[in-house]
């Protein structure tokens, strides 16, 4: 555990925090790490059981990812709210039900950052609000053909493919 931490950078939606731990010999070592309130994911699937992604323009990769809709929770926001609220905003859908499929660490050894991967259904179309930074454009696929895609590399979003995951395990024979 950290002996002390200070805060390096803030913006509004994580921080990065310089922590002092101690190593195995006694020496007190400097590590910077993302303090993060936590995001969401979400596999839409409508009543065909298609499922909505989006095409995110990502300018950290500087490249269009395809990848399930998601987005970062508001300190102290229950997960399924901002589940709720990311897909309307970056999909333009609202759902009847959301259901909880897991939770997860996107990379742990740099931040404290947990997913909270979700299914909705029973999808309704509104419109997108998107922010002024981001270039989304929703894509309907299958399962099948997403399977298809990241057997193939074409998905490169971890959230996106531990949520894969996650359904995959949740629909297999004898899961409910």
């Amino acid at each position: 555990m950290s002996e002390s931490r200070r805060t390096l950078w803030q913006e509004s939606r994580f921080r990065i925090d310089v922590h002092t731990i101690r190593g195995r010999s006694g020496t007190a070592i400097e590590r910077a790490f993302i303090d993060h309130p936590g995001a969401v994911v979400v596999w839409a699937e409508d009543d065909d059981g298609r499922v909505a992604m989006i095409e995110n323009l990502r300018h950290s990769v500087g490249a269009r990812l395809r990848e399930l809709p998601a987005g970062t929770m508001r300190p102290g926001e229950d997960p399924a709210l901002t589940a709720a609220r990311e897909l309307e905003e970056e999909a333009g859908l609202r759902a009847a039900e959301i259901t909880p499929l897991g939770a997860f660490y996107l990379a742990p050894g740099s931040g404290n950052e947990r997913m909270f991967a979700f299914l909705a259904r029973g999808l309704t179309a509104t419109a997108q609000q998107l922010d002024d930074d981001e270039e989304i454009r929703v894509v309907w696929t299958t399962a099948a053909a997403l399977d298809a895609d990241v057997a193939a590399g074409r998905i490169a979003v971890a959230s996106t493919l531990a949520t894969w995951a996650l359904r995959k395990a949740r629909v297999a024979p004898g899961v409910r």
